[in-house]
């Protein structure tokens, strides 16, 4: 969501003073499952209806889809690098596109890429790698929203990972994994600026534009790294939790996902404070509603996606993923929720008016487990304490324990609170399928 948008403005304003948003009255839904030829890294809202599905190294491709989830056109990540003005390398190299981001009002998109394949690329980065700037560096791709074409290729650090545009498109930042720094890239002519150091493995990126700076979550630790966007000096937020891994902002809150701990922070940038909440194991990235009422999240190692109410960081639906939901974009126009699923799939969930749902058949759900013996374990151990509890297979081959079905939906609402309290786990309600 740009910040510099009056309607956007407008909108936030609306929500924050009245504690209004359309949202409030709907429920995710799932309405489509997308695969084919993909493992997507993440996914990205460009505008103009199109979203863009990095495929990283398993696929070399990034994919393109229409707001109904149509695939519109697949994008080879193999370039010639000799197009890139000073670089001595010869002939075709294949990258791994991993995070993207749109500028220029959609007409274009910049695609980071984890690695270089071909001859002078032997010495990578890896997610386990130590720091340094030793490692082979990659690329950044400049991508035309309308001919789909890599217009533009600008090398950065070792394992280029998030992208964040700033200064109105002006420059785009990104994250540098192995080498430990921040590459500022000229949006308009096409080379590296500079570098900034930030520490050990940055990850995500998300620009102030109210302090004018910019943030950087440091994965290998767990503090931000603020970025002044005039001067370029760097300043520390300092034990937000272990391993922040992406970053939203709305207004005067900035919102921390950290891997490691299965927390959402909301922070106050004005005066400090702070508030945790638990949504599931290894939330990865996230994305804010159009309007900042809603913060939805997807964890990793659950399997599942969240929808939090950014006003008390209230945890208001979970619904079942398939596995490794890894990217998460929204879509202001539908309303609908896209997540990508690193084990081959993407996910549109449709915020549907709750009362289309009042009826339906539905389960609170305490856990989830990939077999079926550790989710009789757990019912056992359940059942022992006095809970009814059941195993319910999903659709997406998970074993989901179960301590209700309900016939109307209110009464499971009545009853999550309770079982969130008493259970320690990521209590949610599931519709039959």
């Amino acid at each position: 969501m740009r910040k510099g948008s009056i309607f956007y403005c407008c909108l936030l304003l609306s929500y924050w003073l009245y504690g209004q948003s359309p949202l409030d009255t709907t429920m995710l839904e799932l309405k489509r499952v997308v695969k084919g030829k993909i493992t997507p890294k993440s996914v990205v809202y460009a505008g103009k209806g199109l979203f863009f599905a990095q495929n990283m190294v398993y696929k070399h491709s990034v994919t393109v889809y229409d707001s109904l989830g149509n695939l519109i056109t697949t994008i080879k990540d193999e370039v010639n690098l000799e197009d890139c003005k000073g670089e001595p390398y010869k002939g075709s190299y294949k990258g791994g596109p991993v995070e993207a981001v749109a500028v220029q009002e959609g007409n274009y998109v910049w695609v980071s890429n984890y690695q270089m394949y071909g001859e002078g690329f032997d010495n990578p980065g890896c997610d386990a790698c130590a720091i340094g700037d030793h490692y082979d560096p990659s690329f950044l791709y400049k991508i035309n929203t309308e001919t789909f074409e890599i217009d533009a290729i600008v090398k950065v650090g070792c394992v280029p990972k998030y992208l964040a545009a700033v200064q109105h498109d002006k420059y785009v930042l990104v994250s540098n994994w192995s080498s430990g720094d921040v590459s500022v890239v000229n949006n308009y002519t096409f080379e590296e600026e500079r570098k900034i150091k930030v520490g050990r493995y940055p990850r995500g990126i998300v620009e102030d534009t109210i302090r004018d700076k910019a943030y950087v979550a440091i994965m290998g630790a767990s503090d931000i790294v603020s970025i002044d966007l005039k001067t370029w000096e760097t300043d520390t937020i300092k034990n937000v939790g272990r391993a922040p891994r992406h970053l939203s902002i709305c207004e005067d809150y900035l919102f921390i996902s950290l891997n490691n701990l299965g927390q959402i922070l909301r922070l106050n940038l004005i005066n400090g404070e702070r508030k945790y909440i638990n949504t599931g194991k290894a939330p990865r990235s996230m994305v804010l509603s159009d309007d900042g009422a809603y913060l939805y999240v997807g964890n990793y190692s659950s399997n599942t996606l969240s929808k939090v109410r950014t006003s008390d960081m209230t945890v208001v639906q979970q619904v079942a993923t398939n596995s490794k939901p890894i990217g998460v974009a929204f879509d202001p126009v539908n309303k609908n929720v896209w997540v990508a699923c690193y084990s081959g799939s993407l996910m549109l969930f449709e915020e549907r008016a709750i009362e289309m749902r009042e009826a339906c058949p539905c389960h609170i759900i305490v856990a989830s487990f990939s077999t079926k013996k550790r989710a009789k374990d757990y019912v056992k151990t359940l059942k022992n304490k006095g809970y009814k509890a059941s195993v319910v297979k999903s659709s997406n081959g998970y074993y989901r324990v179960s301590t209700g079905k309900y016939k109307e939906k209110q009464d499971a609402m009545n009853d999550l609170n309770s079982y969130q309290q008493k259970i320690e786990s990521e209590a949610y309600i599931m519709y039959d399928e």
